[in-house]
């Protein structure tokens, strides 16, 4: 009897560690942060029910001190990032002395436009005072001659 206790408990520890390495790949994958990302996205852009409301005063008052809508970026920005490290997504940066920071970025976004339709995870934001940051799907961010040639073509109205 006790020999099919001893035996029960091994096979249960075994299947259990089967089942978290399981889960926590799936936890690690592409698949599983575009999935979140996009959830996290359409839960942003959606209406707030009278239950987000609630559980938002309740992290408010006890734990996070952030809303929904802030706690949604958050999230969205962590699976980007996770998408970074997995490699589905890459980020260059890029310097900048002589045109504004938001005429780049501008710039940018037209030549990740010119390369294709995937610019759902583009994102171009500014590091301090003197680069940019271009986040785009593998293949698609530009690179620094593509943003030079769109800055040519539509010169900033000061200039």
């Amino acid at each position: 009897m006790r020999k099919w206790v001893i035996i029960g408990l091994v096979v249960l520890v075994i299947g259990g560690g089967i089942v978290a390495v399981v889960c926590w790949s799936r936890r690690d994958s592409v698949e599983y942060h575009i999935r979140a990302y996009r959830e996290a996205d359409r839960k942003l852009s959606g209406e707030e029910t009278f239950v987000d409301e609630l559980r938002d005063v309740w992290r408010k008052m006890w734990s996070q001190r952030m809303g929904r809508k802030a706690r949604l970026r958050n999230e969205m920005h962590q699976h980007k990032e996770d998408l970074i490290r997995l490699g589905y997504l890459e980020e260059r940066t890029f310097g900048v002395s002589n045109a504004s920071l938001s005429d780049v970025m501008a710039a940018a976004q037209k030549a990740v436009l010119k390369k294709g339709t995937n610019s759902e995870f583009f994102s171009a934001a500014t590091l301090g005072t003197s680069a940019v940051r271009v986040v785009a799907a593998k293949g698609m961010v530009p690179t620094w001659d593509e943003i030079a040639q769109e800055l040519e073509k539509n010169p900033p109205k000061g200039k």
